[in-house]
């Protein structure tokens, strides 16, 4: 299966969001702003090979403007449909929400990336064992550590 590689998933993000900015300025500049980011943080993973942390922040980027592209269009859109019903504005609007379908094809293939390159994700574990002896009850001397008074607790 062919994966697109990082430079070109950055570079369609950045040709998609100036186009989506050709319209009046509606959209606001969170938009801008994490949209810039994401791009900036894709051409940067593109030229820094084998670096799993970079991807990781590029999922996790592309994770979050999902969700403020949505919540801006919808809260915006309608705005910028009503305010000025120029061709121009229609492209612009057009292309964020082309934006927004392309994300989660661009994260599936930066998780296949990731994965490629030997990346584990996990879900973090928030075990509180080390609040609990071996008999599974609280309390005691139970983990690593040693008590300062004796075994006798004196």
């Amino acid at each position: 299966m062919y994966t697109p590689g990082t430079k070109v998933m950055s570079f369609i993000t950045a040709v998609l969001v100036t186009w989506s900015f050709l319209g009046n300025n509606t959209l606001t500049t969170a938009y801008f702003i994490a949209n810039v980011f994401l791009a900036a943080i894709m051409l940067f993973s593109a030229v820094v090979k084998d670096n799993l942390e970079l991807l990781q922040m590029q999922m996790a980027g592309l994770l979050f403007t999902i969700l403020t592209d949505i919540i801006v269009l919808s809260l915006y859109g309608k705005d910028m449909r009503d305010y000025d019903s120029t061709d121009t504005t229609k492209f612009s609007l057009a292309c964020a929400c082309m934006l927004v379908i392309c994300k989660p094809f661009f994260t599936f293939f930066t998780f296949r990336e990731f994965k490629d390159k030997g990346g584990e994700l996990s879900a973090p574990s928030f075990s509180v064992s080390y609040l609990h002896n071996e008999n599974g009850s609280s309390g005691g001397n139970s983990g690593p550590y040693q008590p300062i008074s004796g075994e006798d607790g004196v």
